[in-house]
Protein backbone atom coordinates (compact mmCIF):
# COMPACT_ATOMS: atom_id res chain seq x y z
CA UNK A 1 0.00 0.00 0.00
CA UNK A 2 1.88 3.43 -0.83
CA UNK A 3 0.32 6.85 0.53
CA UNK A 4 0.33 9.67 -0.32
CA UNK A 5 1.86 12.92 1.62
CA UNK A 6 -1.23 15.30 1.13
CA UNK A 7 -4.75 14.48 1.54
CA UNK A 8 -6.27 11.82 3.72
CA UNK A 9 -3.34 9.97 4.14
CA UNK A 10 -1.24 13.14 5.24
CA UNK A 11 -1.32 12.24 8.71
CA UNK A 12 -0.89 8.29 8.67
CA UNK A 13 2.54 8.87 7.22
CA UNK A 14 4.28 10.17 10.49
CA UNK A 15 3.18 7.65 12.43
CA UNK A 16 4.05 4.56 10.31
CA UNK A 17 7.37 5.83 8.16
CA UNK A 18 10.43 4.60 9.02
CA UNK A 19 12.73 7.34 10.26
CA UNK A 20 15.98 5.42 10.00
CA UNK A 21 15.38 2.92 7.63
CA UNK A 22 15.52 2.70 3.76
CA UNK A 23 13.45 -0.65 3.27
CA UNK A 24 14.14 -0.38 -0.41
CA UNK A 25 18.17 0.45 -0.33
CA UNK A 26 19.77 -2.82 -1.77
CA UNK A 27 22.89 -2.51 0.41
CA UNK A 28 22.92 -1.93 3.97
CA UNK A 29 26.11 -0.50 4.16
CA UNK A 30 24.26 2.23 5.67
CA UNK A 31 23.21 0.69 8.67
CA UNK A 32 26.82 0.27 9.77
CA UNK A 33 26.67 3.97 11.47
CA UNK A 34 23.77 4.19 12.86
CA UNK A 35 24.24 0.70 14.54
CA UNK A 36 28.34 1.71 15.78
CA UNK A 37 26.46 5.18 17.23
CA UNK A 38 24.96 4.71 20.83
CA UNK A 39 22.12 7.17 19.93
CA UNK A 40 20.90 5.77 17.03
CA UNK A 41 21.65 1.80 17.14
CA UNK A 42 18.12 0.97 19.41
CA UNK A 43 15.98 3.07 17.44
CA UNK A 44 16.94 1.61 13.96
CA UNK A 45 17.18 -2.18 15.38
CA UNK A 46 13.77 -1.22 16.86
CA UNK A 47 12.41 0.19 13.71
CA UNK A 48 14.39 -3.45 11.98
CA UNK A 49 12.11 -5.46 14.19
CA UNK A 50 8.98 -3.88 13.27
CA UNK A 51 9.93 -4.41 9.81
CA UNK A 52 9.97 -8.32 10.24
CA UNK A 53 7.05 -8.25 12.65
CA UNK A 54 5.13 -6.46 9.84
CA UNK A 55 5.65 -9.15 7.40
CA UNK A 56 7.14 -12.54 8.54
CA UNK A 57 7.60 -13.27 4.73
CA UNK A 58 9.98 -10.04 4.11
CA UNK A 59 12.81 -11.50 3.14
CA UNK A 60 14.80 -8.33 2.98
CA UNK A 61 13.54 -7.39 6.41
CA UNK A 62 15.61 -10.39 7.80
CA UNK A 63 18.31 -10.17 5.98
CA UNK A 64 18.86 -6.90 7.03
CA UNK A 65 18.41 -7.89 10.86
CA UNK A 66 20.92 -10.64 10.46
CA UNK A 67 23.59 -7.98 8.86
CA UNK A 68 23.00 -5.59 12.09
CA UNK A 69 22.89 -8.47 14.78
CA UNK A 70 26.31 -9.24 12.99
CA UNK A 71 27.52 -5.53 13.70
CA UNK A 72 25.89 -6.20 17.12
CA UNK A 73 28.25 -9.03 17.74
CA UNK A 74 25.38 -11.31 17.99
CA UNK A 75 26.38 -13.44 14.77
CA UNK A 76 24.99 -16.60 16.32
CA UNK A 77 21.47 -14.66 16.58
CA UNK A 78 21.54 -13.56 13.01
CA UNK A 79 21.38 -17.76 11.39
CA UNK A 80 17.96 -18.43 11.78
CA UNK A 81 16.81 -15.49 9.92
CA UNK A 82 19.23 -15.96 7.12
CA UNK A 83 17.55 -19.61 6.92
CA UNK A 84 14.20 -18.74 7.11
CA UNK A 85 14.78 -16.36 3.83
CA UNK A 86 16.60 -19.30 2.20
CA UNK A 87 13.83 -21.44 2.81
CA UNK A 88 10.70 -18.83 1.90
CA UNK A 89 12.94 -17.51 -1.16
CA UNK A 90 14.74 -20.82 -2.85
CA UNK A 91 15.10 -19.53 -5.88
CA UNK A 92 16.23 -16.47 -5.32
CA UNK A 93 20.63 -15.92 -4.98
CA UNK A 94 20.57 -13.11 -2.41
CA UNK A 95 19.33 -15.01 0.70
CA UNK A 96 21.52 -17.69 -0.26
CA UNK A 97 24.45 -15.14 -0.68
CA UNK A 98 23.88 -13.65 2.60
CA UNK A 99 23.82 -16.92 4.38
CA UNK A 100 27.20 -18.10 2.48
CA UNK A 101 28.83 -14.26 3.62
CA UNK A 102 27.87 -15.30 7.14
CA UNK A 103 29.05 -19.04 6.88
CA UNK A 104 32.68 -17.87 5.49
CA UNK A 105 32.47 -14.86 8.29
CA UNK A 106 32.00 -17.46 11.13
CA UNK A 107 34.65 -20.20 10.00
CA UNK A 108 32.62 -22.47 8.03
CA UNK A 109 34.64 -21.59 4.40
CA UNK A 110 33.17 -24.97 2.67
CA UNK A 111 29.57 -24.48 4.04
CA UNK A 112 30.06 -20.58 2.72
CA UNK A 113 31.84 -22.57 -0.72
CA UNK A 114 28.28 -25.14 -0.90
CA UNK A 115 26.34 -22.04 -0.46
CA UNK A 116 27.95 -19.70 -2.98
CA UNK A 117 28.36 -22.29 -5.32
CA UNK A 118 23.93 -22.96 -4.98
CA UNK A 119 23.59 -19.18 -5.34
CA UNK A 120 25.81 -18.81 -8.33
CA UNK A 121 23.66 -21.49 -10.33
CA UNK A 122 20.03 -19.82 -9.40
CA UNK A 123 22.37 -16.15 -10.33
CA UNK A 124 23.09 -18.22 -13.50
CA UNK A 125 19.60 -19.54 -14.80
CA UNK A 126 18.28 -15.77 -14.04
CA UNK A 127 21.16 -13.71 -15.84
CA UNK A 128 21.79 -12.06 -13.45
CA UNK A 129 24.89 -10.57 -13.85
CA UNK A 130 25.41 -8.57 -10.53
CA UNK A 131 25.36 -11.69 -8.21
CA UNK A 132 27.32 -13.31 -10.60
CA UNK A 133 29.72 -10.97 -10.26
CA UNK A 134 29.38 -10.45 -6.24
CA UNK A 135 29.50 -14.56 -6.07
CA UNK A 136 32.67 -14.79 -7.89
CA UNK A 137 34.52 -11.91 -6.05
CA UNK A 138 33.52 -13.14 -2.81
CA UNK A 139 35.00 -16.98 -3.29
CA UNK A 140 37.87 -14.93 -4.85
CA UNK A 141 38.14 -13.12 -1.27
CA UNK A 142 37.79 -16.82 0.03
CA UNK A 143 40.53 -18.25 -2.00
CA UNK A 144 43.19 -15.76 -1.59
CA UNK A 145 42.81 -15.88 2.14
CA UNK A 146 42.98 -19.05 2.09
CA UNK A 147 46.66 -18.75 0.43
CA UNK A 148 45.50 -19.45 -2.97
CA UNK A 149 45.74 -16.47 -4.70
CA UNK A 150 45.73 -17.90 -8.62
CA UNK A 151 42.75 -19.58 -7.91
CA UNK A 152 41.78 -16.14 -6.60
CA UNK A 153 42.14 -13.88 -9.35
CA UNK A 154 40.98 -16.46 -11.50
CA UNK A 155 37.83 -15.76 -9.77
CA UNK A 156 38.22 -12.12 -9.43
CA UNK A 157 38.77 -12.33 -13.48
CA UNK A 158 34.93 -14.15 -13.33
CA UNK A 159 33.52 -11.60 -11.35
CA UNK A 160 34.94 -8.74 -13.57
CA UNK A 161 33.59 -11.13 -17.06
CA UNK A 162 30.16 -10.67 -15.47
CA UNK A 163 30.24 -7.17 -14.68
CA UNK A 164 33.63 -5.18 -15.95
CA UNK A 165 32.83 -2.23 -13.91
CA UNK A 166 32.24 -4.35 -10.62
CA UNK A 167 34.18 -2.25 -8.19
CA UNK A 168 35.25 -4.56 -5.83
CA UNK A 169 36.81 -7.64 -8.05
CA UNK A 170 38.70 -4.35 -9.16
CA UNK A 171 40.03 -3.72 -6.40
CA UNK A 172 41.11 -6.89 -4.76
CA UNK A 173 42.92 -8.37 -8.44
CA UNK A 174 44.78 -4.61 -7.98
CA UNK A 175 45.71 -5.47 -4.61
CA UNK A 176 46.44 -9.43 -5.45
CA UNK A 177 48.70 -8.85 -8.42
CA UNK A 178 50.24 -5.68 -6.50
CA UNK A 179 51.05 -8.17 -3.54
CA UNK A 180 52.49 -10.98 -6.08
CA UNK A 181 54.51 -8.45 -8.06
CA UNK A 182 56.46 -7.91 -4.75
Amino acid sequence: VYLRRGGADAELIPKTEYKLLKPNELSYGYLAPLLKNPKTAEPVFTEIERAVWESEQNDNARLMRAYALELLGRAREALPDLEAAVRHSPEKPGPRISLAWWLAANGDVSAARAAYQKALELAQAQDDALSQAYIYDNLGALESRSGNGFEGARLFRKSLAARPDYAPALEHLRRLESASAQ
